[in-house]
């Protein structure tokens, strides 16, 4: 199986021999905000400073606008591009049929590895909103404090903004971004990390329950949107997201008599699914969420 990266053309790489992977599946599946269909099944991916068109044919990706140097440094680590899917999957499959079944349905799917304070940032927006509004709070945070880093069809790309950027915001952007109640979670939450109140780069290095513990410290952060950061930026793949449609999974498949407890359901996730209880969430979630689409 091919696992090098080809210059095909001016600034256009290929990566063949790539399984369990879809871009559609990660682009549906709640957890980037920075990912635009442009044309059908080819992607704008911003990550960092970092941007690319992304597509794929059969098990071939072809990123535009990049260097071997980024495919290598960047965009492998981003798209989990190293990770073996099929065998982890293979550990999952026989646990139970529901899990059997969202793992055929979500077959490509992969935790991207994003950047902390960014996810921090997503995170508290999405809590109790929608993703039409969400992706466009984050956008109007990256042209109001962001770095344009490049353009695309006529259209400037910014990166997401630093903590010390979104602190320089004026009233008058704040109220242009429109975030509600989650603005003071927000200004908050950045002035803790710009006076050093927690130090977010030191959390990869902690466990999971003393990662979360230290996130829940930031406002605006409870125990989900905590494990939402933990799984999407700092590969704590025992984090175990419980938002609605996880919810009902737990109560529907793997009922407990706790059930009313989300700490002690999230416990039980762990306990199901092992050391890779976020990845077996992610299918479940995409799984549940997407059949419930079909049901209506």
């Amino acid at each position: 199986m091919g696992r090098e990266w080809n210059c095909v053309g001016d600034g256009i790489y290929q990566r063949k021999g790539v399984s369990d992977f879809s871009l559609r599946q990660i682009y549906e599946s709640g957890q980037a905000f920075r990912f635009k269909e442009v044309r059908e099944d080819t992607f704008l991916v911003v990550h960092q400073q970092h941007w690319a068109i992304v597509s794929e044919q059969g098990d071939t990706i072809t990123l535009q606008n990049t260097t071997l140097q980024e495919c290598e440094d960047v965009w492998n680590r981003y798209f989990d591009l190293e990770r073996d899917y099929h065998t982890l999957k293979q550990s999952f499959l026989g646990l139970d049929d529901y899990l059997d079944k969202a793992i055929s349905f979500g077959e490509g799917l992969r935790i991207l590895n994003q950047d902390i304070f960014e996810m921090i940032i997503t995170f508290i927006i999405s809590a109790n909103n929608h993703i039409p509004r969400i992706k466009n709070s984050i956008t109007k945070i990256c042209e109001f404090a962001g770095t344009p880093i490049g353009e695309y069809d006529g259209e400037v790309i910014y990166a997401f903004p630093k903590a010390e950027q979104i602190q320089k915001l004026s009233q008058e952007q704040w109220d242009g971004i429109k975030l509600g109640y989650r603005e003071k979670y927000i200004k908050k939450t950045v002035d803790m990390i710009v006076n050093q109140e927690i130090d977010i780069a030191q959390l990869p290095s902690l466990d999971t329950l003393e990662a979360q513990k230290e996130l829940m410290k930031l406002s605006g952060v409870g125990e989900k949107v905590a494990d939402c950061i933990l799984l999407f930026s700092m590969a704590k793949y025992d984090a175990f997201p419980m938002d609605t449609w996880m919810k009902k999974v737990m109560q529907r498949y793997y009922p407990d008599e706790s059930m009313g407890n989300i700490r002690r359901v999230r416990s039980l996730g762990v306990e199901l699914f092992g050391s890779f209880a976020g990845i077996a969430q992610q299918y479940l979630f995409y799984y549940e969420r997407e059949q419930s689409k079909r049901r209506k």
